[in-house]
């Protein structure tokens, strides 16, 4: 039975080390603890700290000068957590089955190290040997043997690494010249990689991070360079819960990453493949629910060899439609290449697939889910016997382009279904031209598919091991951060100059629609030349997030350095129309329409962000219009000009062009004058308005969306009976939506016919659990600016309008 208090205990202690580095209290408590639960491997190393951590206050309490002091009590706190490591150690392999069944196999391994590295030289030299002096049956026979017996040493070898308590640094320089050496062959080496990867991840060992960024500088072969990375980037600890590392952990990262852009460039490219494997789900479901069953509608006129007898009906469509086929033909390649399409912008097109084909026996053994594949493997003796004479299946399963678990469930499947098989889809399988027609072997050995294979075997492997619940998942992330997102841990993001590099990643998270993951990294703005890209990001952030105001804020600070990019001077029109700050709307919008001429949408939306203006100027300074309000009009009017007027001369010129300014006027005059000259000014604004929109539907009669915003604008321009005409014409046409209903409504309404206004706003569609009643009052709350600023409607009219359509 689990003993979660002993779990937790050891946690907390552990956090105490490493967060707050009180080196005393620590070790008192894992003391008490290692007392309680009579831990006895642990007792002497406690005491040996105990001791030196005496000796060290008693040299301070007598006055004695040491420079070093501060390093041996950092090095105190190391050995500390190395103790408290162990213990979790110790705690899983008892109550975490992974862990558990993984002892078990450890236990049968003598981990000496020249044993370890005999045994697998051995190995080699041994399969060579029957290469050589065998033929046959016999030296299949042997070689299964050979391969039988280093498949069980090297599950028993994994499982040791996985559950290792913590490294001394000669046992990880030991592993780091045995897994870089020519001892090794790819298959091995790689597994042993993801062993440490594995252990590191679910304890953090200093020595297996180094012994993994180690790895990845001097290995050869380009597979375990790549797992080695993965594995490195996944085995960074926040340094917030080890600060004691800190310095050694920026230290060992910046020696692998700064001034090296070739490996910058693979860390920040494994950051976006590890969030191309996220989008597996959503991808799969693409898949199966738009692709496929195109794919599988189009694929039945087209059987194996198309040897299948034809029925009269296909004869007669062939006859009345003889262009039928060549289409179908056509839109089956578009669905084929869009999955194509989708695989090579990173999509993980066969984890749909192949994730039902993880329940075989295979997948039960931990180590299985980190062999890269190979055709000797001894749980495909059954694969070999039926495909070992042919070629093709052998290259297939072996360069396919899927990853090896898929690879391993592929092979397994096929040996059991393959009697089976209609003879047509056995040579579709044995066909060089029928499968992967656009995909070229050698691209296996390309670093960015080789680290995007195990990437999606690593997916697989933490969505559908068995024990999945005995480790954490990289791939799940919890408010924009995780293991997964290891560029966001500090060592990676403060602790290296990698601004490009940081800069690539926020813009890619932006187009990926990861707006939590990439607010969660815009933490600071780096200096110039990257401040104002930042500045633009964020801009865009906030717009996705709906904070408009902000953003129209952000990004006009930085518009005029970004003079042509179109999609971000689009976001600040709309940002600007959302916050009601037409002026500023139009003004991006005519900017737009010299970066793309030919737009008809930004012409539209710039000339209805001008008439909306229009009648926002018209609905203030004409329909409130009273003294009081005037005199506060020219009171902002004399508060904002004396910022740039040095006398009240110079503003008592600058009013004189609103209205016929005359000095001898009094009060009243001068009052009714400034109202006729902002009337005048308000209705001229509504005419500029208008004739964009007149213009736009001159040039463009047949295009619906200008109709209707026609329409809108003779609403709002106390024309309803033009507006009706409008909406008319879209209803003879059955074009009306939601919007046009309502407007209809109003054009009706609004000329006094309300027995026809009411048939019309009955009219409108409702939301799924919504009543008539809502649907209208919500419509009239939108337009409450139109109703009772311009059309002066009460309160009371509108539930006489509302309580007609209802009852």
């Amino acid at each position: 039975m689990k003993d979660n208090s002993m779990n937790s205990g050891i946690d907390r202690i552990h956090s105490d080390i490493t967060c707050h580095m009180e080196l005393g209290l620590s070790l008192k408590g894992l003391t008490d603890y290692v007392e309680k639960h009579n831990i006895q491997s642990a007792k002497e190393e406690l005491d040996n700290i105990t001791t030196e951590y005496n000796m060290m206050k008693e040299f301070f309490l007598n006055g004695y000068k040491d420079e070093k002091r501060a390093e041996v009590y950092e090095a105190l706190m190391k050995r500390l957590n190395v103790v408290a490591q162990n213990i979790r150690v110790s705690y899983m392999r008892t109550n975490n089955k992974a862990y558990a069944d993984a002892l078990v196999l450890a236990k049968k391994v003598h981990l000496d190290r020249e044993v370890v590295k005999n045994t697998l030289a051995k190995f080699q030299s041994d399969a060579a040997m029957i290469m050589l002096e065998h033929q046959g049956e016999e030296q299949h026979k042997l070689l299964n043997e050979v391969y039988a017996r280093q498949h069980d040493f090297m599950a028993s070898l994994f499982s040791a690494i996985f559950i290792a308590k913590q490294w001394q640094e000669a046992t990880a320089d030991f592993y780091v010249e045995l897994i870089t050496s020519p001892i090794l062959d790819r298959v091995n080496a790689s597994t042993l990689v993801s062993a440490v990867m594995l252990s590191c991840m679910g304890i953090f060992d200093i020595n297996k991070l180094r012994a993994l960024c180690q790895i990845y500088s001097k290995a050869q072969d380009e597979y375990v360079r790549q797992r080695a990375l993965v594995g490195l980037a996944f085995s960074v600890p926040s340094l917030s819960e080890y600060n004691f590392y800190e310095d050694e952990i920026k230290a060992m990262l910046a020696e692998l990453f700064v001034d090296n852009e070739k490996a910058s460039r693979e860390l920040l490219d494994t950051q976006k493949q590890v969030f191309y494997c996220m989008n597996a789900d959503k991808d799969s479901e693409t898949i199966q629910k738009d692709i496929m069953p195109k794919l599988t509608k189009q694929s039945t006129k087209f059987r194996f060899g198309r040897q299948i007898q034809e029925n009269e009906e296909d004869k007669l469509q062939d006859i009345l439609h003889p262009e039928a086929e060549d289409d179908a033909m056509e839109q089956m390649e578009k669905n084929f290449e869009r999955m194509m399409d989708m695989q090579k912008k990173g999509a993980d097109i066969y984890f749909g697939g192949f994730a039902q084909m993880k329940r075989y026996p295979f997948f039960y053994q931990l180590i299985n889910w980190f062999v890269p594949f190979y055709f000797e493997h001894p749980a495909l003796a059954n694969v070999r016997e039926k495909f070992g004479d042919n070629s093709r299946i052998s290259d297939l399963l072996q360069t396919g382009p899927f990853c090896n678990s898929d690879k391993y469930s592929f092979a397994l499947s096929i040996s059991f279904v393959y009697d089976n098989m209609p003879d047509e889809m056995k040579k579709m399988l044995t066909d060089n031209n029928a499968m992967w027609r656009d995909f070229k072997p050698e691209q296996n050995e390309n670093p960015a598919f080789i680290r995007h294979m195990y990437l999606q075997d690593l997916y697989r492997f933490f969505r559908l091991y068995p024990n999945k619940e005995c480790f954490k998942n990289p791939f799940v992330l919890e408010k924009g951060s995780g293991v997964g997102f290891f560029m966001h841990q500090s060592a990676f993001y403060y602790g290296m100059e990698l601004d490009d590099c940081k800069l690539e990643l926020s813009k890619f998270l932006f187009k990926q629609g990861r707006y939590e993951e990439l607010r969660y990294f815009m933490s600071y703005y780096p200096d110039e030349p990257y401040k104002s890209e930042y500045a633009r990001l964020e801009g865009l952030l906030l717009f996705k997030e709906e904070k408009y105001r902000e953003a129209s804020d952000k990004l006009k600070e930085v518009s005029d350095k970004f003079p042509d990019d179109e999609y971000m001077h689009r976001c600040l029109a709309r940002s600007c129309f959302y916050n009601f700050d037409y002026d500023d709307s139009v003004a991006q919008y005519d900017l737009l329409l010299k970066i793309a001429p030919d737009n008809i949408g930004y012409a539209l939306n710039g000339a209805i962000a001008c008439l909306k203006e229009a009648v926002h100027t018209y609905i203030y300074d004409t329909a409130y219009y009273d003294e009081e309000f005037f005199d506060e009009l020219e009171e902002e009017d004399r508060v904002r000009n004396a910022e740039y007027c040095d006398t009240m001369d110079s503003y008592e010129e600058s009013i004189k062009t609103d209205f016929d300014y005359d000095p001898d006027d009094d009060a009243e005059t001068r009052i009714a004058k400034k109202r006729e000259a902002r009337y005048a000014k308000a209705h001229k604004n509504l005419d500029e308005a208008m004739q964009r929109l007149f213009k736009l539907n001159y040039e463009h009669p047949d295009n619906i969306h200008i109709t209707r915003a026609l329409g809108w604008g003779y609403i709002q321009t106390k024309q309803p009976e033009k507006a009706l005409e409008v909406f008319k014409k879209l209803d003879a046409n059955g074009q009306l939506n939601k919007d046009d209903i309502v407007n209809m409504g109003y054009s009706y309404w609004f000329q006094g016919m309300l027995h026809e206004a009411v048939d019309t706003f009955r009219r409108i569609p409702l939301e799924e659990d919504e009543d008539m009643r809502r649907a209208i009052a919500l419509a009239f709350i939108g337009d409450s600016d139109l109703l009772e600023d311009i059309y002066e409607v009460s309160d009371l009219d509108k539930t006489m309008i509302i309580d007609s359509c209802v009852f």
